[in-house]
């Protein structure tokens, strides 16, 4: 094998390497990336209430209005408005896991979905009123024992909250 032909193969093969090894880098970074997930957050505090991909689809018959929309990165997340009897409206988003804090008793009065009972949710941190905590008191087997609907108002997506600027008070006028 001549000189030239050596320099040939020995230049493919490098290259050969480094499209491997970038391959193998971009593969690496997309592996992680997959598994970090957007966060719902509290908007007072900023404590992780939620993850997107938690979210689910909880429809009610009692909502006043239902839309979809894209959050935390989750395509065709339910929200559901609905109104309280002091006549204040919340548009709900639904989950099956959240780090909330349920506080006071469980109640079925004016429940906005049929067969749960509610309680009241808070941010275990600043102790904001996050939503209800709803559980299945009904007969049937396939409906979920339980979920949690967040007011969306008291929530902060985490890609909003790196835009964010805070601004200390002895900096203010």
């Amino acid at each position: 094998m001549s000189a030239s032909m050596k320099a040939i193969l020995h230049q493919i093969l490098h290259y050969l390497v480094l499209f491997l090894s970038v391959y193998t880098l971009v593969h690496n970074v997309h592996c992680i990336t997959e598994d970090i997930t957007d966060y719902l957050l509290c908007r007072k505090c900023g404590h992780e209430i939620a993850r997107g991909t938690d979210l689910t689809s909880m429809p009610s018959k009692l909502a006043h209005r239902q839309r979809n929309d894209t959050i935390s990165g989750v395509k065709d997340v339910l929200i559901q408005l609905f109104q309280n009897p002091h006549g204040l409206y919340f548009e709900v988003v639904t989950t099956q896991e959240a780090d909330v804090q349920p506080t006071g008793e469980y109640s079925n009065i004016q429940t906005w979905f049929l067969d749960y009972m509610w309680q009241l949710v808070a941010c275990p941190r600043c102790g904001t009123h996050l939503g209800w905590l709803y559980s299945y008191v009904g007969l049937e087997s396939q409906k979920p024992k339980s979920f949690i609907g967040l007011i969306l108002q008291n929530l902060l997506e985490d890609i909003e909250s790196q835009t964010i600027i805070h601004i200390p008070k002895t900096y203010g006028s």
